[in-house]
């Protein structure tokens, strides 16, 4: 196997773990934890706002969210911020992860995925100037609730990176490249998969008239000729952003291939390849996640859904959609930080290697 001149084929000796191991972290990720425990005091007392009668940003809009329900998350802040706090002090070697670790990963998991609601919904009111649509407040909490989870996971990098003795900086304590590629393309190729076959293919078969999760009247409705367009364009959309997708796993995500002209050979910039699927796979899990539990909570009669909302679709139609979402994000997302652990360039504070090249992994 032949390696490229400016790599090495395996990660260094991991380092001994002393509170000395490596190079301090950045700033803003030694203040993330105490910041995020700041931040799920306040989140803390608006859930409790909630529970005393207040409507002020609640993120759900029409649901009834019960009040033992809501008092339950509002504990949970506070069994956050206390894990949070609980990590500002530890030493390399000290313990092991443990609770506090588990903890944050979840908190910021829920914060990330569940939280927003229909901040995706908003978002696109945004973008395309319908502002009237938008309930202010509530946009403003779920905002909030996505920087909680951003300070949580930033708390949880730096507890991790403290008690493996890693660099602060960019985490490399030793084994990580080897350990990566074997579950890398598994996130890419999966990132593939279930767009086409989640999103893609119940699309084109509701085109061509397959009441396939949804009703005969639907699927009628959706292949007339007025609609049918746009369905074959979403399909295509779906398909293309699917072999782009290949580009996070594939040699020629990281070299333009040369028959593309004016780039062909070039070095495909890191930005480009990372920022837009994380940027999707932002908008589309916490749609994803919400959707799938507010079809669970319509089967199970917990809270019914207008006809408005339900249309001519059938539960199977609704939960395949959303399925699909929420695992095209995080596929997308696993495959996108994938990416950058393999592209990055050696560390400035630690001096240690890039990841392998696609044609070393393979």
């Amino acid at each position: 196997m032949r390696l490229t001149p400016d790599v090495t084929a395996t990660d260094p000796p991991q380092p001994t773990r002393s509170s000395s191991a490596s190079p301090s972290a950045p700033w803003w990720l030694e203040r993330a934890a105490p910041a995020a425990a700041g931040w799920a005091c306040v989140y803390g007392v608006l859930i409790l706002s909630w529970v005393l009668g207040s409507d002020w940003g609640r993120p759900f809009g029409d649901v009834d969210v019960p009040a033992a329900l809501l008092g339950g998350v509002a504990a949970l802040c506070v069994a956050a911020a206390g894990a949070a706090l609980a990590t500002v002090r530890i030493r390399p070697g000290t313990v092991r992860p443990g609770l506090p670790g588990t903890m944050l990963w979840g908190f910021a998991g829920l914060l990330l995925t569940v939280a927003p609601g229909t901040l995706t919904l908003d978002l696109a009111s945004v973008f395309t100037a319908h502002f009237y649509a938008i309930e202010w407040p509530s946009f403003l909490v779920k905002l909030y609730a996505v920087l909680g989870g951003a300070l949580f996971v930033g708390a949880a990098v730096s507890y991790r990176r403290r008690l493996n003795g890693a660099c602060g900086h960019c985490g490399r304590f030793g084994g990580g490249s080897a350990q990566r590629r074997r579950w890398e393309k598994a996130a890419g190729y999966a990132a593939v998969i279930v767009p086409t076959l989640g999103f893609a293919l119940p699309h084109a078969l509701w085109a061509l008239n397959v009441p396939f999760g949804v009703t005969k009247e639907g699927a009628a409705e959706l292949s007339a000729p007025d609609t049918v367009a746009a369905l074959w364009v979403l399909v295509l959309l779906t398909m293309g952003g699917s072999v782009l997708t290949l580009g996070l796993v594939m040699p020629w995500g990281e070299i333009f291939p040369r028959w593309i002209p004016l780039v062909g050979g070039r070095v495909v910039p890191r930005l480009l390849a990372i920022v837009p699927p994380l940027v999707v796979a932002a908008a589309l899990t916490p749609y994803g996640v919400l959707g799938n539990v507010a079809m669970t909570a319509h089967v199970t009669g917990i809270h019914e859904l207008s006809a408005d909302r339900l249309g001519e679709m059938q539960p199977l139609g609704f939960y395949v959609t959303y399925v699909s979402f929420a695992a095209w994000g995080a596929t997308l997302c696993a495959a996108a930080f994938m990416y950058h652990y393999r592209t990055r360039g050696a560390c400035a504070h630690c001096d240690r290697h890039r990841g392998l090249s696609m044609k070393e992994s393979s």
